[in-house]
């Protein structure tokens, strides 16, 4: 027989949102101020003298997006250190000997 969902203090479904939740606000609030900065830096391309070509803009969104397909795969440590290197152990506690 299967067990019911805890609900109450011992559910961490509600911290697990939370926790996701919140590390999405960060993203967004990331993102922002770094858009910011770079479009209010714009302004001094003519005083510096440097202007790029038109033609970078689409390499430009190519490489945002490869970055952010990037930023979206898995880390090779996601499971944990010790998890990771413990992969190919065939000790019964996980112990290279």
């Amino acid at each position: 027989m299967d067990k019911e969902p805890v609900i109450g203090p011992n559910n961490n479904t509600v911290k697990t949102f939370f926790i996701g939740f919140r590390a999405m606000i960060y993203m967004i609030v990331f993102v922002y101020v770094w858009a910011v900065v770079a479009l209010s830096i714009r302004r001094f391309d003519m005083t510096i003298g440097i202007l790029f070509p038109d033609w970078l803009v689409p390499v430009g969104i190519v490489l945002m997006a490869g970055g952010g397909i990037l930023g979206l795969k898995r880390p090779p440590f996601a499971d944990g250190f010790r998890n990771s290197l413990n992969r190919g152990c065939n000790s019964p506690n996980g112990v290279f000997v």
